[in-house]
C-alpha cells in the first residue's frame, strides 16, 4: 500500500518514521527536482506532522538552484 497520497499527505501516523527516512534520503542524494511538487506539497499541507514537513524542507537542502527548486 500506498504510504503517501499524491499530495504527500501522510495517511498513517504508524509510517512517519518511514517518510522522514526516505525524505531524507532524497535530500541526501541531491537529486531532487522530480520530486519538488510532491515535496513542496509536504510541506504546505498544514495536516502533515511537524516533522514530515521539517524532513521535506530539509530534503532541498543539496538542490541547486539550476534545478526547478528556486522557482
Amino acid at each position: 500500500p500506498s504510504l503517501v497520497g499524491s499530495e504527500m499527505c501522510i495517511r498513517d501516523s504508524v509510517y512517519i518514521f518511514q517518510i522522514i527516512l526516505t525524505l531524507r534520503a532524497l535530500g541526501n542524494s541531491g537529486h531532487i527536482s522530480s520530486a519538488t511538487a510532491t515535496v513542496n506539497s509536504c510541506i504546505s499541507r498544514k495536516d502533515n506532522p511537524i516533522e514530515v514537513r521539517v524532513a521535506a524542507i530539509e530534503a532541498f537542502r543539496r538542490a541547486s538552484c539550476d534545478d526547478d527548486v528556486c522557482t
